[in-house]
């Protein structure tokens, strides 16, 4: 007889990419607070043309940016981490942000060096690291990094962790820091599936012992190709 997943996703919001898996339960362990204060800025910094390049290191980072602008300028050119924070740039704004092939700050600073940018403005979280600023620093290239939202812990039932699950889905670092002490007493023999090598890294340091799996693309897309490969529909 087929085995029936039980998947638990944590996070500010089920993506697009996973909302049509049945076996998905969603918990919100985070919510997403903007910094209006920081918003303004970092919209007067674009539109004043401040910076010839913009990182953005999330698909919300474009979004709330939007509604502190109207158009974006000609003349400056916008970066995303990946396909997802693209595709969420591209609504905002109506045109295209370069983004890496491997889905990382990493690379998304190898991408902006070989793009000739000589001042860059990173948009993101307070809480993700400072890899991409520092690459770029090291290569040269100004850096202005402006933390436009914050990730923080989400008023949780844990009578919806109490639940048996196989699976349990965290897709970033910060994430994984928040959720890990709500799931620690009851992770039983679940396997956390990690949305990359920094996510991974947290789980190991906040949840020893958890059983661990990160996909070799660091998708939501990858994610629902293994969940379809196992069987969850």
């Amino acid at each position: 007889m087929e085995k029936r997943y039980r998947v638990l996703y944590l996070g500010p919001e089920l993506p697009t990419a996973l909302s049509s898996f049945s076996c998905i339960k969603w918990v919100k362990s985070v919510e997403i607070v903007p910094v209006p204060e920081a918003l303004r800025a970092a919209a007067e910094y674009v539109v004043r043309g401040y910076y010839d390049c913009v990182a953005f290191l999330s698909p919300r980072s474009p979004r709330f940016l939007r509604q502190f602008m109207s158009s974006w300028p000609p003349n400056v050119r916008a970066f995303a981490v990946g396909a997802s924070t693209a595709t969420s740039f591209k609504e905002a704004f109506g045109i295209d942000a370069s983004y890496p092939e491997t889905y990382s700050s990493g690379r998304l600073a190898e991408l902006i060096k070989l793009s000739h940018c000589r001042r860059v403005l990173s948009l993101r979280s307070e809480a993700g690291d400072h890899e991409l600023e520092e690459k770029l620093r090291e290569a040269g290239i100004e850096v202005n990094r402006v933390d436009i939202y914050r990730e923080v812990p989400a008023d949780i039932d844990v009578n919806e962790l109490a639940s048996r699950f196989d699976l349990i889905i965290v897709s970033s670092a910060e994430i994984a820091r928040i959720s890990c002490s709500h799931i620690r007493p009851y992770l039983g023999d679940a396997i956390i599936i990690a949305m990359g090598p920094k996510a991974a890294s947290t789980v190991n340091s906040m949840c020893p012992g958890a059983r661990l799996l990160v996909p070799s693309r660091y998708t939501f897309n990858a994610i629902g190709e293994l969940l379809k490969a196992l069987g969850c529909r």
